[in-house]
C-alpha cells in the first residue's frame, strides 16, 4: 500500500483488464480497483454508513427487517426481550422480539393486546433517527417524540446491539 509505483503498475493492469472485460460487473470491479489504487481513500476511525436515505424511505416492516441484518448475533446471544412498537404517524403496530440472537417482528392487529417488556410509541422518522444513532433515546424523549411504558432497557439494548457498517470498503487495498 505504501509503494506508489507498485500501486500505479497494478492500477494500469486492472484498467487494461477492465477495458477488455466482456462482463459489465467485472469491468466495474477492475476499474473500481484501479481507481482505488490511484486515489486511496483516507482511513476513518468511525464507520461511514451509506444508504441512510434509503432507510428513511422504507416502510416500517422493511425497516425492522433491515435491523435484523445489522444485529450482532454474537453480542445478542442469550438476551431475550420484547417491544410492543406503535408507530404514531403510520398507525402501525408491531411486536419486536429478541431471542436466541435473532430479531423477529410481526404486525399486530389494531388495538390488539400483547404482553411485552416495553410499550413504545414513536413516529417513523424518529425511529429511523434512533436506529441510525443520530439521536438518542433521551433526546427523543425530551423532544416528546418517543413514549415508553415498561422496561426501557430493552430499547437501549436493541440500539446497542446494532452494528454500524462502513459503506466505503476497499476492493484491492488491504
Amino acid at each position: 500500500p505504501s509503494n506508489k509505483a507498485a500501486r500505479e503498475l497494478q492500477a494500469d493492469t486492472l484498467e487494461q483488464l477492465g477495458y477488455q472485460a466482456e462482463s459489465g460487473p467485472w469491468r466495474g470491479f477492475y476499474l473500481t480497483g484501479a481507481m482505488e489504487l490511484r486515489n486511496p481513500r483516507a482511513p476513518s476511525d468511525v464507520p461511514r454508513p451509506g444508504g441512510t436515505g434509503t432507510l428513511r424511505a422504507l416502510p416500517v416492516d422493511q425497516l425492522l427487517d433491515s435491523l435484523s441484518v445489522r444485529l450482532n448475533g454474537t453480542k445478542a446471544g442469550a438476551q431475550k426481550f420484547s417491544i410492543a412498537l406503535k408507530v404514531s404517524d403510520t398507525d402501525e403496530q408491531f411486536l419486536v422480539r429478541m431471542e436466541n440472537g435473532v430479531l423477529h417482528h410481526q404486525p399486530l392487529a389494531e388495538g390488539g393486546a400483547v404482553d411485552a417488556d416495553l410499550a413504545l410509541t414513536v413516529d417513523r422518522g424518529s425511529l429511523v433517527d434512533l436506529f441510525l444513532k443520530e439521536k438518542s433515546v433521551d433526546q427523543l424523549s425530551a423532544e416528546g417524540k418517543l413514549k415508553m411504558k415498561g422496561e426501557g432497557q430493552a430499547l437501549l439494548d436493541l440500539v446497542d446491539l446494532l452494528d454500524d457498517f462502513d459503506f466505503w470498503f476497499e476492493i484491492v487495498m488491504p
